[in-house]
């Protein structure tokens, strides 16, 4: 039968999905599965959907603590050798713990299986799956790629032994813990399918409501992973180039928050290599040919004009 998975939910009043994502759930066609939920103090009637599905789930409710806090309870309650965590107003396909057990079963070392999202646009209905360019586990990470904390299916007890979920990380909690386990040896193996599906609702979530504290919390986790990589011998130039894209693109995001932590994420750059030139969507042609030409800075300056001046004839 294969071992025993736990998918874990933390509900906090996602009253409108949560059916949905149990049910997901109980349709993986991994038959030694365990579903468990713990509702983090929802007030909007989660809790009653919850009870609805019986015996089906188990189940905890008690006082809001947050998505880290009730993250930890799930793994205390879990009886799972491995973990698949499931935000409440999230889904699973059918194949998603049977494709990556599959995995599992051909490898004993693996202590992370990860995955891209299908990122659904809740008021178009749109689905878009996350790019994969590429293999290497850092430079998946240092592009923020296919990484997330329902995509993944974690081995428990790697888990436990980094200290679970970080309670005062405010956000990129996933990306956290997955830096813990990098650093701690850990072995990943990356699934290229997409069998998770992430929804975009119409509420901003914390990061687009912090859009600053969270690039600040990303640049210091891709910082952490540069020292560790320098540390341990295993920076590359691929590396190199990620690095410098990734402080690239949150540095135009940042520009419009804080142009003295943007410009240092510019200077990172440079002290890394010289010849950095932008690309991707981040870096239209224009705005390469004024960012060459002029510097950051400058072509920062034109950009906010150029759309200063769309906005005008809209």
């Amino acid at each position: 039968m294969g071992p025993l998975v736990s998918i874990l939910i933390p509900c906090y009043n996602a009253r409108p999905w949560i059916a949905q994502c149990i049910q997901s759930a109980i349709d993986q066609t991994y038959p030694n599965k365990d579903i468990v939920v713990v509702d983090d103090g929802s007030t909007d009637g989660s809790l009653d959907v919850i009870r609805d599905f019986g015996d089906r789930v188990r189940f905890e409710t008690g006082p809001n603590r947050g998505g880290n806090v009730a993250r930890n309870r799930l793994i205390e309650l879990s009886r799972g050798y491995w973990l698949s965590f499931l935000d409440a107003d999230d889904y699973l396909l059918p194949e998603k713990i049977k494709r990556q057990m599959t995995l599992i079963a051909s490898n004993a070392n693996i202590d992370v299986v990860y995955s891209p999202l299908i990122e659904l646009i809740q008021k178009t209905g749109e689905m878009y799956q996350q790019p994969v360019e590429d293999d290497d586990l850092y430079v998946n990470y240092i592009r923020w790629g296919p990484f997330s904390s329902i995509a993944p299916l974690w081995r428990k007890s790697a888990i436990i032994e980094v200290g679970g979920w970080n309670p005062n990380q405010p956000v990129c909690q996933e990306h956290e813990l997955l830096l813990r386990l990098i650093m701690a040896g850990k072995r990943f193996e990356l699934l290229r399918e997409p069998l998770s599906v992430y929804r975009k609702v119409g509420g901003a979530s914390i990061s687009l409501r912090a859009p600053l504290r969270t690039l600040t919390q990303k640049m210091a986790l891709t910082d952490k992973l540069e020292a560790y990589l320098v540390a341990s011998g295993k920076l590359k130039s691929e590396h190199r180039r990620a690095l410098a894209q990734a402080r690239f693109e949150a540095a135009r995001t940042a520009y419009t928050y804080d142009k003295e932590f943007a410009e240092n994420l510019i200077r990172q750059i440079y002290k890394m290599q010289d010849g950095f030139h932008p690309c991707g969507d981040a870096a239209p042609f224009f705005y390469r040919i004024a960012f060459k030409t002029f510097g950051f800075r400058m072509a920062e300056s034109i950009a906010a004009t150029v759309r200063k001046y769309r906005r005008f004839l809209s």
